[in-house]
């Protein structure tokens, strides 16, 4: 009894081994591209902060905040596009790429949506 209860663990341990050695290099590879998103999107927003603090000094320059809000709402989903393709193509699962697709073609019109309504408005009330 205790003789199987040993070999039945020592094919069940083994297996699980097998498999986390053939998955390692893909949940690294996955991880190391979430943190590259995560720090590429902490290095624009401190540059984005750094550009507001500059446009709200020069006067002759009037920009929205919304238009900073579009622009961060539009650099997010483009790093969501691309770190879940990069995710895609790294688990191999080709079902879901153009389900991604069709699903981050919608959340990036968005912003373009909104910006078009801020800048019509804009040009309505400030014609030339």
């Amino acid at each position: 009894m205790f003789d199987y209860l040993k070999h039945l663990y020592g094919e069940l341990a083994g297996d699980i081994l097998t498999k986390w050695q053939a998955a390692y290099p893909a949940l690294a590879k996955a991880g190391l591209a979430l943190l590259g998103a995560l720090l590429i999107w902490a290095i624009f927003k401190r540059f984005m902060k750094r550009v507001r603090k500059k446009i709200d000094q020069n006067e002759s320059v009037v920009i929205h905040d919304q238009v900073f809000d579009l622009l961060q709402r539009a650099v997010s989903y483009v790093l969501i596009l691309g770190s879940g393709i990069y995710l895609l193509n790294v688990f191999k699962i080709p079902a879901l790429e153009k389900v991604f697709y069709a699903a981050l073609i919608i959340f990036l019109a968005l912003p373009v949506k909104s910006f078009t309504i801020v800048l019509l408005s804009y040009f309505h009330d400030n014609p030339r």
